[in-house]
């Protein structure tokens, strides 16, 4: 595999080499980015930006997922601006999914079309303090839709959760902080919380994300992942 022409000309890396240094869904993430019958320009930088797009479905398909073990607190509620963009998304998708492949095979616009998808999914559940029922169903349709394209495209194969992990743990490597000592300064952080000293809270959190560390905070708690 060539490199670009962003890298020293004569650069050649093998396929074992990249795969030693990215996941191979996020490989093939990147690949089908781009028409097929468009330049690949082939670089650390696309590469890794290509992993972010991956993580950003993943972590949609996560809080889905998280999102439906809750019990559903109302029989409707679609009514909401979210709701309805999502529900449209949904209905439309499958045609425009079709339409995309159709147009000599433009997988980028395809991903386009499910990163549209994923975009309503966070809305939604970002805005709601509890699924209703009809809610809940939008959103297993939503996760069925993007594991259906998943299938043709040959991703999104993986459980969510561990694709996360297996990503954290790869970007982790020869980083100067380990998982457990991160998860102790969350740990602290949160009594820091509890106990109101948003300084040390706040001084954790800073710590954290000078070593690359990025805090999530939700409603079942404090999550990372690295920058």
């Amino acid at each position: 595999m060539a490199a670009s022409s962003s890298v020293t000309v004569g650069n050649f890396f093998t396929i074992k080499e990249v795969l030693a240094r990215y996941d191979s869904e996020v490989l093939r993430f990147f690949l089908l980015s781009a028409h097929y019958r468009s330049p690949i320009d082939f670089c650390d930088q696309n590469l890794t930006e290509a992993g972010t797009g991956l993580e950003r479905i993943y972590s949609a398909l996560a809080s889905i997922d998280a999102a439906l073990q809750a019990d559903a607190v109302a029989p409707a509620g679609n009514g909401s601006e979210a709701g309805q963009e999502l529900a449209a998304k949904v209905a439309d998708f499958p045609a425009r999914f079709r339409e995309a492949m159709d147009d000599d095979f433009n997988t980028a616009l395809a991903l386009g079309n499910i990163f549209e998808l994923v975009r309503a999914a966070n809305r939604l559940i970002a805005e709601t303090n509890g699924l209703s029922l009809d809610q809940a169903e939008l959103l297993a349709t939503t996760r069925q839709r993007i594991r259906e394209a998943g299938q043709v495209l040959g991703l999104f194969h993986s459980e969510p959760g561990a694709f996360l992990d297996r990503i954290k743990g790869q970007k982790m490597a020869g980083m100067e902080i380990g998982q457990e000592e991160i998860e102790q300064l969350i740990a602290e952080r949160a009594a820091a919380r509890k106990a109101k000293d948003f300084k040390r809270s706040d001084e954790i959190r800073d710590l954290l994300l000078a070593r690359n560390i990025v805090l999530l905070d939700g409603p079942e708690g404090t999550t990372w992942k690295v920058k």
